[in-house]
C-alpha cells in the first residue's frame, strides 16, 4: 500500500513538472493582418466550446471577436479608400494631360506669332524655346583624366585596373567623354607625361575598367600607362600622369 501511494505521488509530481515546462504561444510570424484576425477568431471560438476546460478568458472571447470585427471594418474602409485614391490619381493625371494638350494645341502658335522671334517675350509668359537650355558643360572633360583606383595583378602576365576620374566627383566618365584612350610603353626609360614617343596607342574602351595581357619575354619589365578621355569627335582630354606596373610572372 505504501509503495502504491509513493508511486502515485511520483506520477502526480512528474505531471506537475511537465505542466510547468509548457510554454504557450500565439505565433503570428509571417501572417498578415487578415490571417491574424482569422487565427484570433478561431482561437476565441474554440475556447468558447471548451470553456469548462479553460475557463472564461479575460478579456473575454466576446471582446476578442469584437476586435476582429473592428479590424475587418477597418480593412474594408482601407480597401475602399485605396480604390478611391486610385480613381482620383487617374483623374488628376488625366486632367494634367488635358491641360498640357490644350495649351500645346492652342497656345503655342499665337505665342510664336506675337513674340515675333523674341526669346525674352516667349520665356516671359512662361513658355519655352527649343535649344535655349543651358549649354553642355564639358568643364570636367577638359580638366580631368582617368586614373587607377584599384590594381589587380593576381594573374601572372595580366593587369586589371579600375579607373575613376582624378577629381573623384563620380565613378563614371564626365560629360562629353564617350570612351577612354591609353598610351602604353613596356620597358625602356620611363616616359614623361605628354612626352612618350616610344609608347603605343591602345584601342579606346568605354568602361571604367582596363585590362592588359602581356607576352612571353615581358616578364619583370615595367609597363607604363597614361590615360585620357575621348569625346564623340575623337578629341582627347588631358593626359594622366604616368602609372608604372612591374609585369608579374
Amino acid at each position: 500500500m505504501k509503495n502504491k501511494i509513493k508511486n502515485s505521488a511520483i506520477i502526480i509530481l512528474f505531471a506537475k513538472v511537465l505542466v510547468k515546462t509548457i510554454t504557450v504561444l500565439f505565433k503570428t510570424t509571417k501572417l498578415n493582418a487578415a490571417a491574424k484576425r482569422l487565427k484570433a477568431k478561431t482561437l476565441a471560438d474554440n475556447l468558447d466550446t471548451q470553456v469548462l476546460t479553460f475557463g472564461v478568458m479575460s478579456p473575454t472571447t466576446i471582446v476578442v471577436r469584437g476586435m476582429v470585427t473592428a479590424g475587418i471594418n477597418i480593412a474594408t474602409a482601407r480597401a475602399n479608400a485605396e480604390i478611391l485614391v486610385k480613381a482620383l490619381t487617374k483623374q488628376e493625371n488625366d486632367n494634367a494631360k488635358l491641360i498640357v494638350q490644350t495649351i500645346r494645341d492652342n497656345g503655342m502658335n499665337p505665342i510664336k506669332i506675337g513674340a515675333a522671334g523674341s526669346v525674352a517675350l516667349v520665356t516671359g509668359v512662361g513658355a519655352d524655346v527649343k535649344g535655349e537650355g543651358p549649354a553642355p558643360d564639358k568643364t570636367r572633360f577638359a580638366a580631368t583624366w582617368p586614373e587607377p583606383i584599384s590594381v589587380n595583378q593576381n594573374t601572372p602576365m595580366k593587369l586589371t585596373l579600375d579607373l575613376i576620374g582624378n577629381d573623384v566627383l563620380s565613378k563614371g566618365k564626365p560629360y562629353g567623354a564617350v570612351s577612354i584612350g591609353c598610351f602604353r610603353q613596356i620597358g625602356g626609360v620611363a616616359p614623361l607625361r605628354n612626352n612618350h614617343p616610344l609608347a603605343v596607342s591602345i584601342n579606346p574602351f568605354s568602361k571604367m575598367k582596363f585590362t592588359d595581357t602581356y607576352v612571353v619575354g615581358q616578364e619583370k619589365l615595367i609597363a607604363y600607362y597614361t590615360f585620357f578621355w575621348i569625346d564623340v569627335d575623337g578629341n582627347p582630354g588631358p593626359e594622366s600622369p604616368i602609372f608604372p606596373y612591374t609585369i608579374t610572372s
